[in-house]
């Protein structure tokens, strides 16, 4: 039996098979929808883009703000994983 990560091939083809039904509807209806190249104009990809750039630099924003806390918690973790290995 093939392996896929953890999973069995046969496990691993019985989940995406579940999902696709699930997936297909919402899928289509993106493809349907408000950005499709007929619905596109120089302004409104203009508009999405300054959206989109705001977007980012509130993103590198928050990870700028949070990266000393992730940095701490990773720390801490590694030192855990140490003390557990020298144990």
């Amino acid at each position: 039996m093939e392996i896929v990560g953890d999973l069995p091939l046969m496990s691993a083809n019985e989940k995406i098979v579940s999902l696709n039904p699930e997936q297909i509807p919402t899928k289509s209806e993106m493809l349907k929808g408000p950005l499709t190249s007929l619905n596109t104009t120089g302004e409104s990809n203009s508009e999405l883009i300054a959206a989109n750039s705001t977007s980012i630099d509130d993103l590198s924003a928050n990870v700028s703000k949070n990266k000393p806390k992730v940095d701490e918690e990773l720390m801490e973790n590694k030192e855990k994983i140490n003390s557990r290995r020298q144990s």
